[in-house]
């Protein structure tokens, strides 16, 4: 008896594998194009849905008559505020008034906020204001998330 011996695999020397450059330019091509569609595409869309911090300031009157300010902000952002701060600057820089979250209307704390889209009134009186000068408002509100939003205009004691 006669017994064929016959490999178990068999090499095709007529076909040829790609180069291992050839393999490697092709990888870092496939991962060029996968970070560019990560970079297009999905990071505009968690930007567009991360929460906001925004701030407007809708009124704001100094009255140097009796030295009263009054400031309304509204939380503009999407998440909730959960402290505000109202610093009134005066010429040269000099801080007359600072006003907390606790003074204002709607009190505002770590416990209670101030929703989005829910304004606050604060109110504060300060002997070093004068007609005719010019003071800038900040007011700074902090977030939920520890982000802050703030929002600066100057306006004329009358």
């Amino acid at each position: 008896m006669h017994t064929h011996s016959v490999p178990l695999f068999r090499r095709n020397t007529r076909r040829k594998a790609i180069s291992n450059v050839v393999s490697t330019i092709l990888l870092v091509a496939i991962a060029i194009v996968a970070v560019t569609i990560v970079f297009g595409v999905v990071i505009p869309m968690i930007r567009h849905s991360a929460p906001s911090a925004s701030i407007q300031i809708t009124q704001a009157d100094i009255s140097g008559a009796t030295g009263v300010i009054t400031v309304t902000a509204q939380n503009t952002g999407s998440l909730a505020a959960t402290g505000v701060t109202v610093n009134i600057i005066g010429p040269g820089g000099n801080s007359v008034a600072s006003i907390s979250g606790a003074s204002c209307t709607p009190s505002i704390s770590t416990t209670t906020t101030l929703g989005p889209g829910q304004s606050v009134t604060c109110t504060a009186t300060s002997s070093s204001i004068q007609s005719g000068v010019t003071y800038s408002i900040q007011v700074i509100m902090s977030y939920t998330n520890g982000q802050t939003g703030s929002q600066t205009v100057d306006v004329t004691a009358t």
